[in-house]
């Protein structure tokens, strides 16, 4: 049995609720274990007349309104697995612009160039990128364009 202890503070008039729902008691409903389903017996709740209390606790009236309709119910998709994908084989990809794994030249300009820098290449529409010293091969330009530097060690590529 389960009971709960209510006390209303305040100061309305009156409180409208449901009425309280009994069973499982000797000239109640019966209903049976929810084992999981919580519809279970819910009509008694849900058919219970209103009530309409006043502030001193006696009954005001009580009035049975129509069923609430319910919420159509709601088909779930079954579950579906996805089906496993081979793992793509890692790849190594060289970078000429990324970092090696040693630590950079503790003199960046070692190899005559200052690292980061850009320079266009001479006699082909291309330029060259020093990395820790060494300028690297020449990165073309793109089709009817060639190199221009727009600052002492920045270059584009354009018409």
């Amino acid at each position: 049995m389960n009971c709960a202890d209510v006390a209303i503070r305040g100061y309305s008039k009156s409180l409208t609720g449901k009425q309280m729902t009994v069973v499982n008691h000797d000239g109640y409903p019966t209903i049976p274990e929810f084992n999981g389903n919580y519809d279970t017996g819910l009509e008694h709740y849900r058919d219970a007349p209103t009530v309409f209390v006043a502030g001193d606790g006696s009954v005001l009236g009580r009035v049975k309104l129509p069923p609430t309709p319910q919420a159509p119910a709601v088909s779930v998709p079954p579950v579906v697995k996805p089906t496993p994908v081979e793992k793509p084989t890692p790849t190594k990809v060289v970078n000429a612009l990324a970092h090696p794994s040693s630590p950079p030249p503790p003199n960046p300009t070692s190899g005559g160039c200052i690292h980061g820098t850009q320079a266009c290449a001479s006699h082909t529409p291309g330029y060259r990128i020093c990395i820790w010293g060494v300028y690297s091969g020449v990165i073309p330009c793109g089709a009817n364009t060639k190199c221009r530097y727009t600052g002492p060690d920045s270059v584009v590529c354009g018409w």
